[in-house]
């Protein structure tokens, strides 16, 4: 799936977007809604971990673009920005975006998601990344705001202490230089050596895993097609409408296929 760096950038992108009260909230609490933006990655490293904070199944196509639905399904408490905190609204917000940013991944990898072949969606996680030769404001002001982070008072929907752990990693992320610096930030948090040169190798390897497999553009293009979906579900969600939502292109084609054999297929 998409990283910490990515979610980060395209959510407060899509902040820089917005309008209206839904605007004014994220202003208003920036911190919570960048939480959000990462928190359903606050998981239990399996499959079902993964469905459980992202109300999608990444094994079955036709689940897919129906996870903010389902995340209202879950809590309909949530659904309505209207009769929560400002605070709640603006993580709420950033949750949502997390499902889109995460559900057109999936979209991205076709019948690739369907695999238990990691090599894919490896690829495409690292091949995703863009902005590496610029000061890239956004994310700094992400950076800032992801860590350290009070949860107080708030539905947080997953469990607040890998949450907080995540959210460490989410700051690393969102300074990362290159993508070797993504593989670094790894091997630190897994007790393993912080070798640069393996790094490089690492990421170009993947980097150009990604590229071969989706295209040289495929940044540019997940990028685009992540702000529109992102885009329609917070309008939705600003709506009360977010209980409602569906997204049938990401499942185009797909739906209808057998099961998958099951296994974790994680980025």
């Amino acid at each position: 799936m998409a990283l910490s760096r990515a979610h980060l950038q395209l959510a407060v992108e899509a902040a820089d977007r917005a309008s209206g009260r839904l605007r004014r909230v994220i202003d208003a609490h920036f911190s919570h809604y960048c939480v959000g933006a990462v928190a359903p990655d606050a998981r239990i490293r399996t499959e079902t971990g993964r469905a459980a904070t992202h109300f999608f199944e990444f094994l079955e196509p036709c689940t897919w673009g129906r996870a903010t639905a389902e995340l209202f399904a879950a809590r309909p408490a949530l659904a309505d920005p209207e009769s929560v905190s400002a605070a709640q609204a603006a993580y709420v917000a950033g949750y949502v975006a997390h499902l889109a940013v995460d559900e057109v991944f999936v979209h991205f990898c076709q019948v690739h998601a369907r695999s238990t072949e990691r090599t894919v969606s490896i690829g495409l996680t690292y091949a995703l990344e863009r902005d590496w030769n610029v000061p890239v404001e956004s994310l700094a002001r992400a950076a800032a705001a992801v860590h350290p982070f009070d949860s107080s008072g708030i539905d947080l929907i997953v469990q607040a202490e890998p949450l907080s752990n995540l959210t460490r990693w989410a700051h690393s992320l969102a300074l990362a230089k290159s993508p070797a610096d993504i593989v670094r930030v790894f091997a630190r948090a897994d007790g393993r050596p912080d070798d640069p040169a393996e790094a490089d190798r690492i990421a170009a390897e993947r980097v150009a895993a990604g590229r071969k497999l989706f295209g040289e553009d495929v940044a540019e293009r997940f990028a685009a097609l992540a702000a529109e979906e992102i885009d329609r579900r917070l309008a939705a969600y600003e709506r009360g409408d977010g209980a409602r939502y569906d997204s049938p292109s990401l499942r185009a084609g797909l739906d209808a296929a057998p099961p998958a054999t099951s296994g974790d297929v994680r980025a």
